[in-house]
């Protein structure tokens, strides 16, 4: 289990020939990490989970000095709450011929964005995939591998200060992507892939 933060502010010049006029950028980060492992008996031989929950804000800020007095002004301003995680369950290649492991994995973020510069409206975005992968041992010299993947993603679009909703405010998408392959060790350090 981590945790960790970030707070950081720096400034660049808005313009050369306006000495009075900054942009200040400030970040605050929090974010908490964990991962674990389990044995199994049976067929898998472990079971591994990992998380990574985050929650970041960023601002982008004009900041004006006129007559000793500071005025400062949120041009941008961006807030996302994520969190991603995966499950794996793992089958090693000890004294086995067969190998690989299969899991899941999900990713959810909520976005939030305002300012007079906002690039994007607001969106949620909720994505799942489920994934195998196989080593076969077809000799001492030759394994067959395979995989494949399968991905749903789902992108809901909300308004904000500067961006209506759309007329169809929601997007989903499906994709399946696999492998297979071939690999030879001709010689002790040498492995080749087809």
């Amino acid at each position: 289990l981590a945790f960790s933060f970030l707070d950081q502010v720096y400034g660049i010049p808005e313009a050369w020939d306006v000495p009075d006029e900054d942009i200040e950028i400030r970040m605050e980060r929090y974010n908490l990490a964990g991962n674990g492992e389990m044995k199994l008996g049976g067929w898998f031989d472990s079971a591994r989970l990992r998380f990574n929950l985050t929650n970041y804000m960023h601002q982008e800020v004009e900041i004006e000095l006129t007559d000793n007095l500071v005025d400062e002004e949120i041009e941008l301003e961006f807030r996302s709450q994520s969190l991603s995680s995966s499950l794996m369950l793992i089958r090693s290649s000890q004294n086995r011929r067969i190998s690989g492991a299969i899991g899941a994995n999900m990713f959810l973020r909520d976005l939030q964005v305002s300012g007079g510069e906002g690039l994007t409206p607001d969106a949620v975005t909720r994505s799942v995939g489920v994934f195998g992968y196989q080593d076969h041992a077809l000799s001492e010299r030759l394994n067959l591998q395979a995989g494949m993947r399968l991905d749903y993603r789902n992108m809901r679009v909300r308004s904000n200060e500067l961006f209506d909703a759309p007329d169809n405010p929601e997007t989903s998408s499906l994709a399946f992507s696999g492998s297979v392959g071939l690999n030879i060790r001709p010689a002790t350090g040498w492995e080749v892939g087809l």
